[in-house]
């Protein structure tokens, strides 16, 4: 069983890990995104099938984990949309209080918290802490809660602050794990199959996909309320004034655009998406050249310049919250600013900040 650690990739690494990926992969994860509804993820157990043989490819593959790779970005998209079950157990605080807790099974020199996609997957985990005399109720939880919320002060880093044992600082995540047992002192390869586990190493990664749903969802959000009418300075500041977004920059170094505007994207997984798309489909303005073309993330004084300098120049620019590239056609969704809703409205709550 590999660990999986998160590095920073150039285009010519992100293209070879790539390969980690098989060929319809893509296309397969994007129609489980596509099948999203309000309660989750009806295929939850495809994506994590996926995950989990991309994963698992190449025996001890340590596989880099990128922000960039769109076909990851589609995978954790799917987990973020999706509500989970976690074990909760009660137990005893320092000053002798019965509180509940998130209840883990250990790992090397931690623990391990096992994360569950349905009622189904989870009896698993009843049964075999039944057997070790505990008994445990399902909560409900999103993973951007898991992750922004109970995770930090899970960690080794939050043991040691509050003086607790190291040996119970989370080390890992397992998603819909089949047994009781310690990946990291286990050597059956046939537990292994069909797992997705996350060490560590990778917590702030998975943290920034949780930064970008969340900064999608107001996209979504502010793109709703403009149909209905102003919007508050609040919500503008939400989505401008906040976070990184990512863009794609031509072979000469500007933003690209098509025809909606300049294209600004919440995960820089749907920027790697789009120019791989455009790279093998090509362009209409031939002036656009993106054989050399590259994904770079914008702080928010750098993209607000821009969107104010093409609002000045007529030119609307699209927020994207999801890309889909489905049967030869690529579907954008987000917020469309045009210029004179801009100027209009949303400078003046920019330049409040």
């Amino acid at each position: 069983m590999q660990l999986l650690s998160s590095m920073s990739l150039d285009l010519d690494e992100l293209a070879q890990s790539s390969s980690a990926w098989g060929e319809k992969d893509a296309a397969s994860m994007e129609q489980i995104l596509s099948a999203v509804t309000d309660d989750g993820v009806p295929r939850m157990p495809e994506a994590l099938k996926l995950l989990a043989q991309a994963l698992g490819k190449e025996e001890n593959l340590v596989m880099a984990l990128d922000s960039c790779d769109a076909v990851l970005t589609d995978a954790v998209r799917c987990i973020l949309c999706h509500p989970w079950l976690v074990g909760s157990v009660e137990r005893k605080n320092s000053e002798g209080e019965v509180v509940p807790s998130f209840f883990t099974q250990p790992f090397g020199n931690g623990r391990v918290l096992n994360i569950f996609s349905s009622k189904l997957t989870f009896k698993k985990l009843e049964a075999e802490a039944a057997k070790a005399g505990a008994k445990l109720t399902a909560a409900t939880v999103s993973f951007g809660e898991i992750m922004m919320v109970h995770i930090p002060s899970m960690t080794l880093e939050a043991m040691r602050t509050h003086k607790i044992p190291e040996e119970n600082a989370v080390l890992a995540l397992a998603f819909d794990p089949l047994a009781f047992w310690d990946p990291a002192l286990d050597d059956d390869e046939d537990l292994c199959d069909g797992l997705v586990f996350f060490s560590a190493t990778t917590f702030s990664l998975l943290q920034h996909f949780c930064m970008c749903y969340a900064l999608a969802g107001s996209v979504l959000e502010l793109s709703a309320s403009l149909r209905r009418g102003p919007v508050k300075p609040l919500q503008w500041k939400g989505v401008l004034c906040k976070q990184p977004l990512s863009a794609i920059m031509t072979a000469g170094d500007a933003v690209f655009a098509t025809e909606q505007g300049m294209l600004l994207f919440c995960y820089p997984g749907d920027a790697s998406k789009v120019l791989s798309f455009h790279q093998r489909n090509g362009v209409l303005n031939p002036l656009l050249d993106l054989s050399e073309g590259h994904v770079t993330a914008l702080d928010p004084a750098t993209f607000q310049k821009l969107i104010e300098l093409h609002a000045d120049q007529g030119i609307s620019t699209l927020i994207v919250a999801t890309a889909l590239a489905q049967g030869g056609k690529l579907q954008l969704h987000g917020l469309s600013i045009l210029p004179k809703v801009y100027l209009e409205s949303a400078k003046s709550a920019v330049q409040s900040e």
